[in-house]
């Protein structure tokens, strides 16, 4: 058995070089093996894609309430739900000062999404690696310059800071007076990086206060499936409900994507059965 397949390669190779009819269907046969190869990686994509947890972050005319967090629990589909409210936080940052808009969502939310236990009557900020390094594009391109104390413990332990910090509670917070103690509305706490997070930036902040807050002044909520659907059910259900989307942009871009995948899956199986119906046409008809 072994030698007559290897007759039969044997055979094709020396086809292959005498033969153009031969040549063309081993160029056939690599073109459909190609498309192939392509096309299970984008369906491969599009499994993973629908596997993953799908966020969307939602506002409704009214208070963001205990019964439209319990309304929206009630979908079998929804993992977690979380008030969320934006805010901007000036951060003391290895000598200069900047601001950070931060999202405040219920402590268990945000262990989730960063992977990472709050420990309890700690105050901390997390950040994934782009929001990182935006932080340290604009401290770096920053004008004005807050000396850097000695003993500050601004130095970076791994991937893990001390940093201080103002919410901007009281309008003359974080007046830059040259000396960070006479700042009496900065308050410490641990600046935390996460690797998890996608490409773009997203921030959170943690403390006492700001969970206090969430509690009187959310304006919308953050909405997590357990995986992503292909015909856009959850957003049509979110509607019906009568939210808006806020991240719509980034929905749209999602969906655009799967169509695209979709796209690609289509065409690329029609070329590799094109492919192999040359190669077997011109297989059986040359000879």
């Amino acid at each position: 058995m072994k030698n007559k397949a290897s007759g039969r390669i044997r055979n094709l190779l020396r086809l292959r070089k005498q033969n153009d009819t031969v040549k063309i269907i081993c160029i056939l046969s690599l073109a459909a093996m190609a498309f192939l190869i392509r096309t299970v990686q984008q369906i491969w994509g599009i499994y993973q894609y629908a596997a993953a947890p799908a966020e969307y972050i939602v506002t409704a005319e009214g208070a963001m309430s205990g019964k439209r967090v319990d309304e929206l629990l009630q979908n079998k589909e929804v993992a977690r739900v979380s008030r969320q409210m934006k805010l901007p936080v000036s951060v003391l940052f290895k000598g200069r000062e900047a601001v950070v808009d931060c999202s405040v969502l219920s402590q268990e939310y945000m262990q989730e999404i960063t992977g990472m236990e709050s420990a309890s009557g700690s105050s901390r900020i997390y950040m994934n690696e782009a929001a990182y390094a935006d932080l340290q594009e604009m401290v770096s391109e920053g004008e004005g310059t807050i000396p850097q104390e000695s003993g500050q413990g601004l130095a970076e332990k791994g991937r893990e800071m001390d940093i201080r910090y103002s919410t901007g509670e009281d309008p003359e917070a974080g007046e830059v007076t040259g000396q960070t103690e006479a700042l009496p509305n900065y308050y410490w706490a641990k600046l935390v990086v996460y690797k998890a997070g996608g490409e773009e930036p997203e921030s959170f902040i943690y403390t006492a206060e700001t969970d206090r807050r969430l509690q009187r002044e959310a304006a919308g909520l953050r909405v997590q499936f357990k995986n992503h659907d292909l015909d856009g059910i959850h957003v049509e259900n979110l509607k019906k409900l009568g939210y808006e989307i806020e991240n719509q942009e980034t929905v749209s871009e999602e969906e655009w994507e799967l169509q695209i995948k979709l796209l690609h899956i289509r065409y690329g199986l029609l070329v590799c059965g094109l492919c192999v119906l040359c190669g077997w046409l011109l297989g059986k008809y040359a000879y």
